[in-house]
């Protein structure tokens, strides 16, 4: 057991929890919204398949706020709203990716070229894989079927108007709040206990295939990657390995798969894990093989804010519990 390393489960996991309940509780009311007051018809007509739609969702989830943790209720509601696979994957791919904290923090910590090539490579995975995903279930209508209907361990969605906004929080809450908890308790696990790799393995022709692999296990939000990213490249890691970090730790985390697997199934997880993954590791060659100048500007300074971040948390547990109850009591009735 190495010096100083910190071996607390239960504590990190409430870090982590505390850390991204604020953006998962923006990600739930606004998916709630979706559910009880966005037509079927609307996202049905612009969002239901086919590569224009995948861009269409892909430029849809640039300007929105939300980190890979919230985003997830909200690509949930939008398919059951009658959004298709494609769109739904490229929605959860670039969304989280363009962040505009993430933005800010990448722009202050290293550089403007950097956040560029970060907001390009997640337009272009994005388009790639929602339509990788699209492709995946072709000829296979019955498998975009999965997800849970009214009764069968899965959310209502009746709502048509604002007056529904609490019953469809409660539904939304109960239906992906415990599998978020599975798959953050999962990354806090295998976050702690597998053995640090030497950075030095990160600076060379390798490097965007090992940050790629060390993502794949890790919850690492787009926020919280980029000061990773930052204190690897001062301490010798390449841009590139960095730049797949930054792409392939957020979308490829446990947590998120444990989402997609449950509501979108095996396939989709096998189609958006091998095709955020290449896209990663091929934008961390191009930015070596281009050279990314990396420039701190030295703007923006993260602070931490512990009491929203408890206050969310205890917030959030609260719906999720009130959400299993309410689904619990609605199944049996």
């Amino acid at each position: 057991m190495s010096g100083g390393r910190r071996l607390d489960p239960l504590g990190a996991f409430v870090g982590l929890l505390t850390e991204i309940s604020p953006y998962l509780l923006i990600g739930l009311v606004l998916g709630a919204a979706l559910q009880s007051m966005v037509p079927e018809r609307y996202l049905a007509r612009h969002l239901r398949g086919g590569l224009k739609a995948c861009i269409i969702a892909t430029l849809l989830g640039v300007p929105l706020p939300l980190c890979s943790c919230s985003v997830l209720p909200l690509a949930i509601a939008a398919k059951n709203r009658g959004a298709g696979v494609g769109p739904v994957i490229a929605f959860i791919v670039a969304t989280p990716q363009t962040d505009v904290n993430s933005l800010l923090l990448a722009y202050a910590l290293l550089g403007p070229y950097f956040t560029a090539a970060k907001v390009l490579t997640a337009v272009v995975a994005a388009v790639i894989v929602g339509y990788l995903a699209e492709l995946t279930l072709k000829d296979r209508s019955e498998e975009t079927e999965e997800l849970p209907s009214c009764g069968e361990h899965g959310p209502c969605y009746r709502g048509r108007s604002f007056k529904d906004f609490p019953r469809e929080l409660l539904e939304l809450s109960g239906t992906v709040g415990p599998w978020l908890l599975i798959g953050l308790a999962a990354s806090v696990l295998l976050e702690l206990w597998v053995p640090s790799p030497a950075v030095r393995y990160l600076e060379g022709f390798l490097g965007p295939v090992l940050a790629a692999l060390i993502s794949l296990p890790l919850y690492v939000c787009s926020v919280a990657a980029i000061p990773i990213a930052a204190a690897l490249v001062a301490k010798g890691a390449s841009v590139g390995s960095m730049l797949t970090f930054t792409v392939a730790g957020p979308g490829t985390n446990v947590a998120t798969l444990s989402v997609i697997l449950r509501f979108l199934g095996g396939r989709i997880v096998a189609a958006y894990l091998v095709g955020i993954t290449l896209c990663a590791v091929a934008a961390g060659y191009a930015a070596d093989t281009i050279g990314v100048p990396v420039v701190s500007t030295g703007i923006f300074e993260a602070s931490c804010h512990p009491s929203l971040g408890a206050v969310s948390a205890a917030i959030l547990l609260l719906l999720m519990t009130a959400g299993i109850i309410w689904r619990l009591v609605r199944d049996r009735t």
